[in-house]
């Protein structure tokens, strides 16, 4: 079943190529049938606004490479970050929720490629495949339950714990182990100034769990970086796997 394109002749369909989206893969196959016609691959930027808190939220995006943070708050300047989304999951949620009107933000930290959808043309399919909707429901409880323990960490892990939890989220969601993102960036996504990021990434450093330059971060040790951050990582993450599936890139020891 054919898909439209953005007009890229590097894309390749959902139909002749293994889905490269967690969630779209898991659906039954009858029902993808029915979304493959009205998807478009589309490329997602740095920095893209996929959904703005309190507007109209035209379009879902599933993922099928980088990830996109999503952040609550009244403007730019007081936003706070929630959770990530990467190929595990999709956007719009909250407009699919609350009448096609997003509930929060969504922009792209780490660029890559989505299967965009409109919501309208989603809600309709919806309407007649309840195992689609089961399926979707439950990703958005376990979209809830990563929120919830992000809410958790900011309050009470140390600071450190809360940037190397961030970079395990980054990297499950990511295709290699290097991340390309600035200390700004970072500090924006946990809701400090940047010269505290800095000194995390320099204590994560020190202890071996990554090798850390101005731009980027490289893993270095994913099971000691997991064993770090302790019980402030992995719960969210198992109850997908427990209930969709494994979406987790392993290492190169295979954790």
């Amino acid at each position: 079943m054919p898909v439209k394109s953005d007009g890229n002749p590097g894309l390749h369909p959902p139909g002749s190529t293994p889905i490269s989206n967690f969630l779209l893969r898991t659906m039954a196959p009858d029902a993808l049938v029915r979304f493959q016609p009205l998807l478009v691959e589309v490329p997602l930027s740095l920095g893209q606004t996929l959904d703005i808190a309190g507007k109209p939220s035209p379009y879902v995006y599933f993922l099928t490479s980088g990830v996109c943070a999503v952040s609550c708050g009244p403007g730019e300047g007081d936003a706070v970050n929630v959770g990530l989304i990467g190929s595990e999951g999709m956007t719009g949620t909250s407009g699919l929720i609350a009448g096609g009107v997003a509930s929060l933000s969504c922009n792209i930290i780490v660029p890559g490629r989505a299967y965009r959808i409109r919501t309208s043309d989603l809600l309709a399919v919806l309407e007649t495949r309840p195992d689609a909707t089961r399926l979707f429901g439950v990703y958005f409880r376990s979209l809830a339950i990563q929120a919830q323990y992000t809410a958790q960490a900011a309050v009470v892990a140390k600071l450190a714990e809360r940037i190397a939890r961030l970079l395990l989220m980054i990297f499950d969601r990511g295709e290699n182990d290097t991340l390309t993102m600035t200390h700004e960036a970072l500090s924006f996504m946990v809701g400090v100034r940047r010269s505290g990021v800095t000194l995390a990434m320099q204590q994560l450093e020190y202890l071996g769990l990554i090798y850390s330059r101005r731009n980027a971060a490289t893993l270095r040790d994913r099971s000691k970086l997991a064993s770090y951050v302790g019980a402030h990582y992995g719960i969210p993450e198992a109850n997908y796997a427990r209930l969709i599936g494994d979406f987790r890139r392993k290492d190169a020891n295979g954790f």
